[in-house]
């Protein structure tokens, strides 16, 4: 994104700190076990968003209020079938740790698609073309 517009030097700088900061949050997590691990990786994506989200308000004038607003309805579209997915595990009798996530994710794909055809017939579209050229790649 800061490529083209002649920012190599700052673009460079700032995957070097985001970086630093993954690592210094892996690091910390180590002391804590793997769940240690899994909270020092999610808060590390969450600082390396707003770090990206800052960057692009700065030089693509695309604020972070942009893109959250421009997120908010595909969030919906993935959270509302995640959690019905999981009141699903919770209650599933299935003890078969292979067929639970392969029902799972089968049912998470089909409400996914279902809510996506009902309520964002465009972003459908974009989903499809992506699976295509994911698939037509290899």
């Amino acid at each position: 994104m800061l490529l083209p517009i002649g920012k190599g030097r700052v673009l460079f700088r700032w995957t070097l700190i985001k970086r630093l900061i993954g690592l210094l949050l892996l690091g910390v997590g180590t002391f804590f076990g793997m769940k240690g691990l899994l909270y020092g990786m999610v808060l590390g994506s969450y600082v390396i968003y707003f770090i990206n989200a800052y960057l692009a308000g700065r030089y693509v004038n695309y604020s972070l209020f942009t893109q959250i607003k421009d997120l908010i309805g595909l969030l919906g579209v993935s959270v509302i079938p995640g959690i019905i997915v999981y009141c699903l595990g919770v209650f599933m009798p299935i003890r078969n740790n292979y067929l639970i996530v392969v029902f799972q994710t089968s049912v998470y794909f089909l409400i996914y698609i279902y809510i996506l055809s009902v309520f964002q017939k465009e972003l459908l579209k974009e989903v499809i073309s992506f699976i295509k050229s994911y698939i037509w790649k290899k």
